[in-house]
């Protein structure tokens, strides 16, 4: 039985989260896949910028260049608005390898279990 968008939208949320406590930066590689599982519209904002937030981070630290222009333009561009979250995109894009997992964290944003 799959995963309705609510649970994938916390499970993204909280692998992140561990992934942040453990600096644990292999535990990122299935996020990418789980936002294009999820179903963006059963989730209420802000929960849809923020997974689609970690999914593209995951992508940028576990160094899967290949798919980011197309996760960018399938995910970010169409569903990211919070003006805090373009800014973390944008310094994330330009100094990709002086990021680590906990500069990532989203403490200033409003929960992502909204549903």
């Amino acid at each position: 039985m799959p995963f309705s968008s609510q649970i994938r939208s916390d499970l993204i949320c909280d692998t992140g989260s561990v992934a942040e406590q453990d600096d644990n930066r292999e535990l990122l590689r299935p996020i990418p896949e789980w936002v294009r599982e999820t179903t963006l519209t059963e989730l209420i904002p802000p929960a849809p910028e923020i997974i689609c937030y970690y999914g593209l981070c995951a992508l940028v630290l576990v160094r899967e260049n290949e798919e980011i222009e197309g996760f960018l333009t399938d995910f970010i561009y169409p569903n990211v608005e919070i003006d805090r979250l373009k800014v973390k995109i944008k310094n994330l894009l330009e100094n990709a390898a002086g990021y680590s997992i906990s500069d990532l964290e989203l403490n200033d944003l409003p929960s992502s279990r909204l549903y």
